[in-house]
């Protein structure tokens, strides 16, 4: 008797025991469901294993539990791109964009309406955003179009615009018309010509309009950062790195600075200094593979082969088809003598980018090594063949 009541109670005991553990396992799913950072890795699982569909689920789910996570759009973006849903892309990438909008405009003092927002919004529903080289041209259309407003219409010598025509006409057919009415538009003006001077490849004329705009308003960060890039081109590598300097003083959250910082130390080969902002720009953006490659580079300019190895391998995973990755990859496992690593990372390289003259000589050379004789007399010959 006793033992059968002993029985009975282990009995209640283990059914508790399971009905627990199956209440803790519902709760735990729950809890899962509500977790916008589970969502976000999902989402990311889906994206490598090119589940478009779900991927783009797990995105939405995740912003729409908590909308300030900026690292889910970018991914989110990119799905709906690879599902043929560019407006629904564009529709992404504007979310985390508008703050950064307003706290662009408030250096001009420029309070927006109803009726503005919706030319912002419509700037990036139509295609004209993707005629222009680079963001600067989005940022000067987005300030012409909510300046003139939704409505309204503006003469130009006699001419008169639409807000239509101001949507849909490239903004250097209105821009030449323009009388400056007042200190701003000199400024931004300004501006527009020395972003025009920069795709002309005229540098010093597009230092002086950026000069002249950052007269006006010493807050102009785009001025920086085109500056910095025309004296780049003029291999004024420290006067880059002033203006660079000075762009992320006003802006320290703006990888891109950091990195274009990082590069002009790099050409001045302060490997040390450029590394440092290199691994500030990754810390910013950890999904950007050129930031991975180039801080692979400096390192293997300081003969930390595999430091360099480890960064081109990250730049890999993020893009697998990055040719000079695997390049600089190859160069960083033949400094540590890992030849038939190098080998075939210079293989892919080649097989990425056929032309890519470099990996045929430094395959050549290993091949040597290896007295792989005939094949490296083949890719020798590859490469004079490339650069003659």
């Amino acid at each position: 008797m006793e033992e059968s009541k002993a029985l009975e109670i282990i009995s209640a005991g283990n059914a508790l025991v399971r009905n627990t553990g199956k209440a803790v396992g519902i709760l735990n799913e729950v809890l899962a469901e509500r977790d916008p950072y589970i969502w976000f890795e999902r989402g990311k699982k889906w994206k490598e294993e090119e589940n478009w569909k779900d991927a783009v689920f797990a995105f939405e789910r995740a912003v729409n539990l908590k909308p300030e996570m900026q690292d889910v759009y970018p991914h989110w973006a990119y799905c709906h791109c690879k599902m043929g849903n560019v407006l629904e892309a564009i529709e992404v990438l504007l979310v985390p964009f508008l703050q950064e909008f307003l706290s662009k405009l408030s250096d001009f003092d420029n309070q927006l309406t109803n009726e503005q927002w919706k030319v912002i919004y419509l700037v990036f529903q139509t295609n004209n955003h993707n005629k222009y080289n680079g963001s600067n041209y989005i940022w000067f259309d987005i300030f012409w179009r909510c300046r003139f407003g939704w409505e309204t219409q503006k003469k130009f010598n006699g001419v008169t615009f639409s807000a239509y025509d101001i949507i849909h006409i490239k903004p250097l057919k209105i821009i030449k018309e323009i009388k400056p009415e007042n200190e701003i538009e000199v400024l931004w003006l300004n501006i527009f010509y020395g972003i025009e001077n920069l795709q002309k490849r005229e540098y010093h004329i597009a230092i002086n309009n950026f000069t002249k705009a950052i007269e006006i308003n010493p807050k102009t960060t785009i001025c920086y950062k085109n500056r910095g890039f025309a004296k780049v081109r003029l291999n004024d590598d420290v006067g880059a790195i002033e203006d660079f300097t000075k762009l992320i003083e006003l802006d320290n959250t703006d990888a891109i600075s950091y990195f274009n910082r990082g590069s002009a130390k790099h050409t001045l080969k302060d490997y040390i200094s450029a590394i440092d902002d290199y691994s500030i720009a990754i810390e910013i953006d950890p999904y950007n593979a050129d930031f991975y490659y180039s801080r692979g580079k400096a390192r293997y300019d300081m003969n930390d082969y595999q430091a360099s190895i480890d960064d081109n391998t990250k730049a890999i995973q993020i893009n697998s088809k990055y040719s000079t990755a695997y390049h600089n990859r190859g160069s960083s496992k033949f400094g540590i003598k890992d030849f038939k690593g190098a080998i075939e990372d210079y293989s892919k390289s080649i097989e990425i980018n056929p032309k890519y003259s470099d990996a045929y000589r430094n395959r050549s050379l290993v091949w040597k090594i290896l007295n792989e004789l005939d094949n490296s007399a083949q890719d020798w010959k590859s490469y004079e063949s490339l650069i003659n």
